[in-house]
């Protein structure tokens, strides 16, 4: 059955993103993933992030501010110091920029070498062919907010990714559908925002005011990120950014110290094998063809800088 999820502003963070993945089983052949925008700027790893992105059949992305911003210096070489200095300077060291000087306020000019710089030009069309608002089965999905009392077709795309106001709204009201091809208003199934982080109410996961879901978990700041299933309502959320990285760099770590003390063995394949007339047991099968027999290991699992998780084989005791 195709899964259909909304994810909230991932801001460059390309591991929690694998790991949500990872964890609600997402086919990147036959689910869909609603984006809602915000996917460069505040951690380190835009260009990956795009980059797993785009192996997604069926993805919609609602552009965000931070986007427009990407979108626009690729585009046109426009490089706001206020784009800089929220994120922007690091997912320009994420294609091979360096960053000479950050600076300190607006009028503080940033110095970047862009010497190094190489960015896809499939990484510029994902981002042209993203979309100020998505709507599917009386649902709509926006980066910020919009004018209730206006139709969405006639809002101006800075209102559509700066908004705030429609959050206070939302708190007090239902949100209704206002589309120049309704004859009336009728409430929205639900209403999909990010932008707004869900920190500034004390909350590291989704929150829901009325029909309006609040999807930023505040992955770009000290938050989480955070995915849900847009039928079922079932959303799956990180560890908050600084726990999330803590436990990533252990599990290196470990992974390295396994090796490094003989204590354990990493295969690039695991084969199962029948045994005499046992049930399937598992064998263990390294690149010399050397056999190791289930009942003589453990099994941990870490995530490798490249992203790949790998099998780590520890001896028992």
């Amino acid at each position: 059955m195709v899964k259909r999820y909304v994810i909230g502003d991932i801001h460059g963070q390309y591991y929690p993103l694998k790991h949500l993945l990872k964890l609600v089983d997402f086919d990147y052949e036959a689910d869909k993933l609603i984006v809602l925008g915000d996917i460069c700027d505040g951690g380190k790893d835009t260009k990956l992030v795009i980059d797993e992105l785009l192996k997604i059949k069926h993805l919609v992305l609602c552009l965000g501010n931070h986007d427009v911003w990407l979108k626009d210096f690729i585009d046109k070489g426009q490089m706001e110091e206020i784009w800089i200095q929220q994120g922007g300077a690091a997912t320009l060291e994420s294609y091979g920029a360096k960053v000479i000087k950050l600076g300190e306020s607006w009028d503080d000019k940033s110095e970047i070498d862009l010497s190094g710089l190489e960015i896809p030009i499939e990484h510029l069309k994902f981002l042209q062919y993203g979309t100020n608002y998505h709507f599917e089965d009386n649902m709509l999905f926006v980066h910020g907010g919009f004018d209730p009392e206006v139709p969405i077709t006639k809002q101006s795309q800075q209102t559509l990714m700066w908004d705030r106001t429609l959050i206070e709204f939302a708190k007090d009201k239902t949100i209704k559908r206002n589309l120049e091809t309704v004859c009336k208003k009728v409430d929205w199934k639900k209403v999909f925002v990010g932008h707004t982080t869900t920190e500034i109410f004390g909350s590291v996961i989704p929150l829901k005011f009325n029909n309006l879901i609040m999807m930023d978990t505040g992955a770009g700041m000290t938050g989480t990120l955070s995915i849900m299933n847009i039928d079922t309502g079932k959303s799956e959320s990180t560890l908050k950014m600084k726990q999330f990285y803590n436990k990533l760099e252990k599990q290196k770590e470990a992974g390295k110290n396994f090796s490094e003390k003989g204590k354990a063995y990493q295969f690039d394949r695991l084969t199962r094998k029948k045994l005499n007339k046992d049930i399937n047991r598992l064998v263990l099968v390294d690149e010399t063809g050397r056999q190791y027999d289930e009942k003589d290991i453990e099994i941990e699992e870490f995530t490798q800088d490249s992203g790949k998780t790998l099998k780590v084989l520890i001896k028992k005791r």
